[in-house]
């Protein structure tokens, strides 16, 4: 529909991309974004131990360019949108990311905008020397238009587009850094539907995140010397819903728009996605009591219809990118950590996800959706397992919710954010503890840095 014809004004979007500071944001908000910053922060310069995150980045050095921006933990600076690009992916590449929004009804819609819109964010921040009030009052908003368009649309098709979302989110992000105007910045909205995808995710997953953070950069610095998009964004968005069989409900986008900023509902503990947590969660409840792996004689692993419908169900077999295979499969995150008996980024390397011990926990597995719900109130994440051992005992585990959610009682603690970001440091860049503990103060400190320099050379990574 034309802007004329609908019930919100674009006005009053725009000027809220444009005002947003970090003295218009909600104290809670401001903590909510430092650990969205450091929890992102952390996964991309541990996200350099995959390889495709490696290629990514080696790629975009040696396109090289203007020093405008840091690929963090790999002293390399470039220009913001390649920058952004390569860090983007990185950020994704294990699937740790903080993930999803506390925006009214999304909980059960997939959103990873963190793992975009902070590393645009950064990017945008270096490459226009800002301080760090004003990369986190861009973040924040970024956070919050993710939240509030994954709110505002939904599709009839099995899609979270992420590259819609995601683009329109770090435009956003990249137009509020670059102090454009209203007009630019209706501009920069403009030139980002042209590069809108919808798409899911691709063998390697992480690198839609990338894209989205480079067109979000391009897109704002375009509008600012003076190109210009589509001119009637409203109809041409629905177009793109109509195309994608989905619906737009501008109400959730305009609600409290500026008074309450939405953001990162769930910070994940363990690397991959967020639909095997429970399954990791109980196979180490049932470690805790006592089991050996050399005890198993079979297991039976019970998950809700709609996990049981889900990517992670489905067989685990090694294909062309094993790394994807393992982080996205249910049998292989159990089976690992009845093994390992955690679930650390070096459980998912190449090596790890071809050990042959895998596969014969695997043969002991069954998936099935028989007796669940366990108790009234679970819900769609909720798991239930039974581990049966040679010696005749049967060892169970039952969870509701996975650790992580910071509004629904399972968060994860400051301390466990801390160690993660520490941990995340020291596996993808060799960054000692104590270099890893400062760089976390100072994005707690945040609002007090004058940019990020110091951020950058407390990142340093160790040859």
């Amino acid at each position: 529909m034309s802007e004329s014809r609908m019930p919100y004004s674009c006005d009053a979007l725009l000027h809220h991309i444009c005002a947003a500071s970090y003295e218009k944001l909600p104290q809670e908000t401001v903590v909510r974004t430092k650990m969205t910053l450091a929890d992102i922060l952390g996964c991309i310069i541990g996200g350099w131990k995959d390889w495709g995150a490696n290629a990514l980045a080696e790629y975009m050095t040696d396109l090289g360019g203007a020093p405008q921006a840091t690929l963090w933990g790999r002293d390399v600076r470039l220009p913001a949108p390649q920058a952004a690009f390569a860090c983007a992916s990185s950020a994704r590449a294990f699937d740790y990311g903080a993930v999803e929004s506390n925006a009214p009804g999304t909980f059960d819609k997939p959103l990873h905008g963190a793992e975009t819109t902070v590393p645009a964010a950064l990017a945008a921040a270096e490459s226009r020397q800002c301080s760090g009030k004003e990369l986190l009052a861009a973040l924040a908003l970024g956070e919050d238009m993710a939240g509030r368009l994954t709110a505002a649309l939904s599709f009839a098709v099995p899609l979270d587009c992420r590259g819609s979302v995601n683009t329109l989110a770090a435009t956003a992000t990249a137009a509020n850094l670059l102090r454009l105007n209203e007009e630019q910045c209706a501009a920069a909205l403009g030139l980002a539907v042209h590069q809108l995808n919808g798409v899911k995710q691709g063998i390697h997953f992480s690198i839609g995140q990338g894209f989205s953070a480079r067109q979000g950069i391009l897109s704002a610095e375009l509008a600012a010397r003076g190109l210009s998009g589509v001119e009637d964004l409203p109809a041409e968005l629905k177009k793109i819903c109509d195309a994608l069989h989905g619906t737009f409900n501008p109400e959730p986008l305009f609600h409290e728009l500026g008074t309450r900023f939405y953001s990162t509902a769930t910070f994940k503990p363990y690397p991959s996605c967020r639909a095997t947590h429970g399954a990791i969660e109980c196979g180490l409840q049932v470690l805790e009591q006592g089991l050996s792996v050399d005890d198993i004689r079979n297991i039976r692993l019970h998950v809700s219809p709609w996990t049981k419908k889900h990517l992670v169900s489905r067989p685990f077999r090694i294909r062309r990118y094993p790394h994807s295979d393992a982080v996205y499969s249910i049998e292989y995150a159990l089976a690992s950590v009845l093994l390992r008996r955690r679930c650390t980024v070096d459980c998912y390397t190449d090596e790890a996800i071809r050990d042959t011990r895998i596969a014969e926990i695997i043969k002991a597995m069954e998936l099935t959706t028989e007796n669940w719900p366990l108790k009234e109130d679970d819900i769609f994440l909720s798991t239930f397992l039974e581990v049966f051992t040679r010696d005749g005992r049967c060892l169970k585990a039952h969870v509701r919710l996975p650790l992580g959610h910071e509004d629904m009682g399972t968060p994860v603690t400051v301390e466990g954010k801390q160690r993660k970001f520490i941990d995340n440091c020291m596996a993808g860049a060799g960054i000692d503890a104590e270099s890893a503990m400062r760089a976390w103060r100072m994005v707690m400190d945040m609002e007090h840095l004058p940019s990020l320099a110091p951020l950058a050379a407390a990142l340093h990574r160790k040859r």
